[in-house]
């Protein structure tokens, strides 16, 4: 009994410690991506480093030691340090909303693939020396790279990272309706969460935004989307669309001036009028830019109901009087700078 307790207990400190180092992470990645993408890149360089001579040591550890099958040992050797510190990150990131969409999976098969290919090509030397011999492996690198032009590996080399690095051509906002509802009538999940990550990753503007709302909406999909939608990493999306948030921000949030949701029925109920009559003047209440602002996270009054249902009484004052598209856009921004300096 008292070992269960221990693994429990034991358990329970590493759930809680790896979460506050998760939330610290997407703060840090939060306030100075800069500094939070360089020291990544620096700590992945350290790694492979590090682990170089672990996964060249495989050829040798398996009895390998010249020829084609020296040469092949250490392409295979370097693309499973690739899976396991670069590939691993990849889907790792793709993976924190939960769910790996067919885009994700194209991004794997692009990662591993492109992967492969820069191995081999810095493998040119190796291959070089088994395919003109012992004398000219001591030539220069130029050298070698105009004898292999001669013989048109170089070019079809080229030709493969050429094709690998095309950028698939974009369709804009129609691809993504093509067998957007299946058999059955319903939306097709597979295509809403690719729209999700497009959106994330800040691929539409704010027009096609609104384009896609309303295509979905004529389509009666409006829910499933809005659904969809609230999965979005919204400190990322802010961040394509807005900048990042102030240096001297404590806990920075995307913050909904609209909440995406509301916790407990009296809130849903002001979300779900406050919503409606924001979709009334063309503004999506959850990808919308006019209703997402930077702002504290775990202040007081940032989530309450009284809070809420000041600025959805100003709301439904606004839309009785017979506000306009940009009256409302100036009303959300005052209760954004309200959010913003709590």
């Amino acid at each position: 009994m008292i070992v269960l307790k221990v693994r429990e207990d034991y358990a329970e400190l590493s759930d809680k410690f790896m979460t506050s180092v998760k939330s610290a992470e997407m703060n840090a990645e939060t306030q100075n991506p800069k500094a939070y993408n360089r020291g990544k890149f620096v700590g992945n360089m350290l790694l492979y480093t590090a682990t170089s001579p672990i996964f060249k040591g495989m050829a040798t550890a398996i009895g390998v030691k010249s020829g084609l099958g020296l040469f092949f040992t250490n392409q295979l050797a370097q693309n499973v340090q690739d899976l396991v510190l670069d590939t691993r990150n990849v889907y790792n990131d793709l993976i924190a909303d939960g769910e790996l969409s067919d885009a994700d999976k194209t991004v794997l098969k692009w990662n591993v693939g492109i992967n492969g290919i820069m191995n081999g090509v810095f493998g040119l030397g190796d291959l070089y020396k088994l395919y003109k011999g012992a004398k000219v492996a001591k030539e220069t690198g130029k050298e070698v790279i105009e004898e292999l032009s001669k013989d048109g590996i170089v070019d079809g080399i080229e030709d493969i990272i050429k094709d690998a690095g095309e950028k698939i051509p974009d369709a804009g906002v129609d691809k993504y309706f093509d067998g957007i509802v299946d058999a059955s009538g319903k939306a097709n999940a597979s295509k809403l969460r690719d729209i999700r990550l497009a959106v994330q990753k800040g691929n539409f503007t704010q027009e096609e935004i609104k384009d896609l709302s309303k295509r979905m909406s004529d389509l009666g999909l409006t829910d499933e989307f809005q659904e969809e939608m609230k999965k979005i990493k919204f400190g990322e999306y802010l961040r394509t669309i807005d900048g990042g948030p102030p240096k001297d921000m404590i806990n920075p949030h995307a913050h909904h001036i609209i909440f995406k949701t509301g916790n407990g029925e009296a809130q849903q109920e002001l979300v779900k009028e406050a919503q409606e009559i924001l979709r009334s003047y063309g503004i999506d209440p959850i990808l919308g830019k006019e209703n997402i602002v930077w702002a504290p996270n775990a202040v007081k009054g940032q989530h309450s109901v009284d809070s809420l249902k000041k600025i959805v009484e100003g709301l439904r004052e606004l839309d009785e009087c017979g506000a306009e598209y940009d009256d409302i856009v100036k009303y959300l921004s005052q209760m954004g700078n309200i959010a913003s300096s709590r």
